[in-house]
């Protein structure tokens, strides 16, 4: 199945983005918990997220971001989907 890396960037302490955390962060455990999310978490500045999905194709991996609280509440600044080809690794 091919993986996509989602990077998104946020501004930090954004009020909207806290009050929609614990949303997203439910609806990511739901992936992972399905095997579609294989891993996910904020860069250490708080700034931004990596998150790697295994969707079935480029059109299912924006279905994925679309379904996300953040994407909803509009408070991602930038986002990257790009497929990604593993070389070494899960």
């Amino acid at each position: 199945m091919p993986r996509y890396a989602r990077l998104i960037q946020f501004t930090p302490g954004d009020e909207t983005r806290l009050a929609v955390r614990d949303a997203h962060r439910a609806h990511l455990r739901e992936l992972f918990d399905a095997g579609t999310l294989v891993m996910s978490g904020p860069w250490t500045a708080d700034d931004g997220a990596l998150l790697i999905y295994d969707a079935p194709n480029l059109d299912a991996a924006r279905d994925l971001v679309a379904a996300d609280p953040y994407t909803q509440a509009g408070v991602i600044t930038e986002l990257s989907l790009h497929e990604w080809n593993v070389v070494f690794g899960g």
